[in-house]
């Protein structure tokens, strides 16, 4: 930590001696792969990003009418460019994406970011899209399935109810004003009657109403700590904007998360300068109770193949009413508060409140978000009905237009059980019981250079008498050699306290409390050979150790990959090789994978063997689109794969995925 100071004082020296530099910044900004792939421990989390991401991609934001507000709500933009889009878009009358490059901080992949959640409706020319016009409609049908090829043990045995296929089907429309979507989704060895399903019905700017869903849906607000959907940035992201919760106050519900989000009707009214979201929730739940109808823990999972997961399927039925009021001051001050009451037709009794609490979980939460040209602060204090209360607040600083500083000082207490909150943390969200402070900051020394550091330290629930701690810190340096290289260097090192098993010389196991110390190197090249295809490189170094045991681990990752992307006939895919050499799972190395479009793949790579893939996709007729994937995991000197119910016989793991996508 002290080393991360020293280097974050010298560079507010350099800043300045010489402030008024106005060298041009870097076109070089992490890619969204990059943003997703630094926090590898939680699915979900991802997926849901990647859902959340897709919806604003189908209901962009006119940038010529839209509020600071809803400008800050766009996923990857900071409050302090919103600001400049309002005052350029004031200056000039209305922007083009032209417009956009006056922009400092909107370099090129930091555009190829934003752009997609936005349109151009009403843009200085006074010409609009075709999207934004009265009659606009259109209709989208995704169908994909999934199989793995090789039998996992649950399904060879028959202890699964369903077959070994995964099938996602998801139909949306969305017209000027209005939209609605349903989907089914059936994991592997799940039957059919037990898939997944969601939906909604959505209204945009009806009278005084802003946005009235009535369905399946999320909600947002402030930082998270009173009520939260998944954020759309977490833990190991972009070291600036990971701290600050983003997102929509309503969104529509269409991801394949079977547990975080709201069954009934939510509707946002405007009165300016104050902004009233109600809604209202009930549905049935998974959870786990105990003989004397206690829920002991809520099932998160979505997974019902067995008897015994089956058996936690709808158990618990959950009722939930909130309010939540933002009050805007001036064009780009807000403050805000949120008020959340839910009831379960059980008691809980659940292991972040080791007594029972009765039914009922209320929260209630104030916050605000403060924003100026170069300056904006943020945070959030909340309290439950168990007397607990919660807290965090934080800034980001444009110190110039070459260096940025971001900080945020959490405290979550231990008794602040809230499943309907997601704050930013190394717990993926739960603000329980954990404390911490985080210190960021992106530097463009040069033209085409961009350097990223952070540090959190944090201490997390008690684990018996002991308190556990740990810290991480993260260096990245980017560098856009020329418009067609680029490359990337990271260092990452994680020191935390957790429970262990200690086998000593006479066979018997002792569990310690120790603490396990993580470094991964990672060094990556990406060539584009023209305009079509794209070649990257990759690898990656870990090293694995523990304060008490003598346990020390190494692992190796390296890829190449092959992108293209033919204009006429449309064709597009990538194909990936890598190969892998870790000593256990312990010291495994994950990547984040292409997929067909609104997947995702995200593999645990441990041993030793290869890994390849390739996806492929074609443009069929005008309005039609298939794809596929296929994937393939080859491991050394082993007889199977995995263990328990997804063991597979032999060294090979392989899995098919094909999609079809419609558009009209």
């Amino acid at each position: 930590m002290k080393l991360f100071i020293i280097c974050l004082f010298s560079l507010f020296l350099i800043e300045a001696a010489e402030g008024q530099e106005t060298e041009e910044p870097s076109h070089n900004s992490p890619p969204l792969e990059l943003l997703l792939e630094n926090n590898p421990d939680d699915n979900a989390e991802r997926s849901n990003t990647l859902d959340a991401l897709e919806f604003y991609r189908s209901n962009p934001i006119d940038i010529n009418t839209a509020t600071f507000q809803e400008l800050t709500e766009v996923p990857f933009l900071s409050s302090i460019v919103a600001g400049k889009i309002i005052s350029l878009r004031d200056s000039l009358g209305g922007l083009s994406i032209v417009d956009l490059r006056a922009i400092p901080e909107l370099d090129g992949q930091t555009m190829a970011l934003v752009s997609q959640f936005f349109t151009f409706g009403k843009a200085a020319s006074g010409t609009r899209s075709s999207d934004d016009s009265p009659g606009f409609s259109r209709i989208s049908f995704r169908s994909r399935g999934t199989s793995d090829l090789q039998l996992q043990k649950a399904i060879r045995e028959g202890d699964y109810f369903g077959n070994k296929f995964r099938q996602y089907h998801r139909l949306k429309f969305i017209a000027a004003r209005a939209g609605g979507g349903i989907l089914y989704d059936k994991d592997a060895g799940e039957k059919f009657s037990d898939g997944f399903v969601s939906g909604y019905i959505g209204f945009d700017d009806v009278g005084i109403v802003k946005k009235l869903v009535i369905g399946n849906y999320t909600v947002n607000a402030g930082e998270g700590l009173t009520i939260s959907g998944f954020r759309s940035s977490s833990k190991g992201g972009d070291a600036l904007l990971q701290v600050k919760s983003t997102g929509r106050t309503i969104v529509p519900h269409l991801s394949t998360d079977e547990f975080h989000y709201f069954q009934g009707a939510a509707a946002t009214v405007d009165f300016y300068p104050l902004t009233l979201t109600v809604f209202l929730s009930k549905k049935k739940t998974g959870a786990t109770v105990d003989s004397s109808n206690t829920l002991r823990s809520f099932y998160t999972s979505g997974l019902f193949r067995s008897p015994t997961e089956l058996g936690k399927k709808d158990v618990v039925e959950e009722t939930a009413a909130g309010v939540i009021a933002n009050i805007r001051v001036g064009r780009m001050h807000r403050l805000g508060a949120a008020i959340l009451r839910s009831r379960y037709n059980k008691n809980i009794e659940t292991q972040s409140s080791h007594n029972s609490r009765g039914s009922d979980i209320s929260a209630v939460g104030a916050n605000a978000n403060l924003a100026f040209e170069s300056f904006s602060a943020f945070g959030e204090l909340a309290g439950n009905s168990w007397e607990s209360r919660s807290a965090v607040v934080g800034f980001i600083y444009q110190v110039s237009r070459r260096l940025s500083v971001a900080s945020q000082v959490r405290s979550y207490a231990n008794d602040y059980a809230n499943s309907f909150a997601y704050g930013f943390g190394e717990q993926n969200g739960t603000v329980n019981g954990e404390s911490g402070r985080y210190l960021g900051l992106a530097y463009r020394p040069l033209n085409g250079i961009k350097i990223s550091l952070y540090s959190d330290e944090f201490t997390l629930p008690e684990i018996g008498k002991f308190t556990a701690t740990g810290s991480e810190y993260v260096v990245r340096y980017e560098h856009t050699v020329t418009k067609s290289l680029s490359a990337f260097v990271q260092y990452k090192k994680k020191s935390k306290v957790q429970e262990n098993s200690l086998l000593y010389a006479n066979h018997e196991l002792e569990r310690i409390l120790q603490a396990r110390h993580q470094e991964n190197l990672r060094a990556s090249m990406t060539y584009s050979i023209n305009k079509w295809m794209e070649l990257s490189q990759r690898i990656e170094l870990t090293r694995v150790g523990y304060s008490v045991s003598p346990t020390n681990e190494r692992g190796m990752l390296m890829f190449a990959e092959l992108t293209w992307s033919f204009p006429s006939p449309r064709l597009f895919g990538n194909a990936r090789f890598a190969i892998f050499d870790t000593h256990s799972y312990d010291s495994r190395l994950y990547e984040f994978e292409r997929d067909v479009r609104g997947g995702y793949s995200f593999p645990a790579l441990y041993g030793r063997g290869v890994r390849w893939y390739i996806v492929f996709g074609c443009k069929v007729l005008e309005q039609a689109e298939i794809s596929f994937k296929y994937s393939e995991t080859l491991k050394s000197g082993v007889a199977t794969l995995g263990s328990g119910d997804s063991e597979i016989i032999g060294p090979l793991d392989n899995r098919v995925t094909f999609q079809l996508d419609v558009v009209m």
